[in-house]
């Protein structure tokens, strides 16, 4: 997964899973990880029922086995797959169950993340103020407890927010998070501000920022397997084009957009 062979780790993983169904004995906790491990990838390629069923299945699994980080984790997980496919109620439900779970937990990681994705999902709903604020809880915790992923995304959640209120000093704060992610090898951090910056640079009219980050993002994210993230900037990609005045290239665009969709859909 480091390298960014996102495809492959999830057919290796779902290799596992289907041995343990078939009747090879594994732990539980190696199921539940199997089942966390395999979404996280396979969803970087395609989410789908799949996808979100396996989180679930971990959350059953660990929660079992009492473990409450893992619980939180695979709480947060279930609630950023919700929202790509527009469940949004769904995904704050899951988002705060993931809080409620640790509310009495030593500071650590998970806590953070938790507080993160509040800041994300404030920052999606417009919520300017309350994305800065959990943002910044967040990034106190993973500061505390050398969380650095956290302070991505906790980074781009704050810089976005602010950047679409017209703040502007939210830009450094995205700049800050792309170099980290890229540092790091975090991909899905770095997608994601790729695709934040690219949506930011149309939103503001600034169509050559807009596509330096379209233009880098999907060839960074077709390099790494990122499919998901790919259907967003090719999206972007054809607003770009029709607010260039280049209709024929955003039709071809937007075409070819929906081809691969229709080859992806189960």
């Amino acid at each position: 997964p480091q390298l960014g062979a996102h495809r492959e780790a999830a057919a290796h993983l779902r290799t596992a899973l289907d041995a343990i169904a078939a009747g090879a004995p594994a732990e539980p906790s190696v199921l539940a990880q199997c089942y966390e491990s395999w979404s996280y990838e396979a969803a970087l390629v395609k989410i789908t029922d799949e996808t979100l069923t396996a989180r679930k299945q971990a959350i059953t699994l660990w929660q079992q086995l009492g473990n409450k980080e893992k619980v939180a984790l695979n709480c947060r997980w279930a609630s950023r797959l919700h929202w790509y496919r527009g469940e949004s109620a769904r995904s704050q439900e899951f988002a705060n169950r993931a809080i409620v779970e640790l509310a009495d937990a030593a500071p650590c990681a998970e806590q953070a993340w938790g507080y993160s994705v509040v800041s994300q999902h404030a920052m999606l709903n417009g919520n300017t103020r309350k994305a800065i604020e959990s943002g910044e809880r967040a990034i106190a915790l993973a500061e505390q407890v050398g969380a650095t992923e956290v302070r991505v995304h906790a980074l781009n959640s704050i810089g976005s927010a602010q950047a679409f209120s017209n703040d502007l000093s939210g830009l450094k704060k995205l700049e800050e998070s792309l170099a980290l992610a890229l540092q790091h090898g975090f991909h899905e951090q770095a997608a994601r501000v790729y695709t934040n910056m690219a949506s930011y640079g149309v939103s503001c009219r600034d169509l050559q920022l807009a596509r330096h980050f379209a233009n880098d993002g999907l060839e960074f994210d077709r390099r790494h397997d990122l499919d998901s993230w790919t259907y967003y900037l090719e999206g972007i990609s054809a607003q770009i084009e029709l607010l260039s005045s280049q209709f024929s290239a955003a039709e071809s665009i937007a075409l070819d957009w929906k081809t691969f969709r229709m080859a992806h859909v189960a």
